[in-house]
């Protein structure tokens, strides 16, 4: 009879322990906070993707746009935010730039769907700059959209 009450005792203990240590925040080597991870597996730290502090990671150039709530549509705030990310990017290879996006959207009576490619293109005094949209995160509390992109 000691033996089933001991047993009984320790499986709110189990419990509680297993629930108490899925909820702990961890922290990586340089001491940031990871909450999560965004849908393609980054992880966020201190609140945004990883990318976001250091677009360069891949070893590549990136850039990070950041566009705020659109008044028209949360389609012209992610074009926001790639022409940002672009301009990023432009900057950092020392050119001035003009730049430009193209989207295509369809639909029919009952849906409609828009696509924005994987690339867009910059040029500025012949110089062309073309960028890999790597991620696209929308920040769920501010609204804010997040595209990093890298040089090609």
């Amino acid at each position: 009879m000691k033996n089933i009450f001991s047993r009984l005792l320790l499986i709110p203990v189990v419990i509680l322990a297993f629930t108490a240590s899925s909820c702990v925040k961890k922290a990586d080597n340089s001491g940031s906070i990871i909450t999560n991870v965004t849908s393609k597996g980054t992880k966020i730290v201190n609140g945004k993707p990883e990318w976001y502090w250091n677009p360069g990671m891949k070893g590549n150039i990136g850039g990070v746009g950041t566009s705020g709530i659109h008044i028209k549509s949360e389609n012209e705030q992610r074009k926001l935010a790639i022409e940002r990310a672009l301009d990023d990017i432009a900057r950092q290879l020392g050119v001035k730039v003009n730049s430009y996006l193209v989207t295509a959207t369809t639909g029919t009576q009952n849906d409609a769907k828009t696509y924005m490619g994987t690339y867009s293109v910059q040029t500025s005094d012949s110089k062309s700059v073309k960028a890999n949209i790597e991620e696209i995160w929308k920040d769920e509390k501010s609204g804010e959209i997040h595209v990093w992109m890298v040089l090609q």
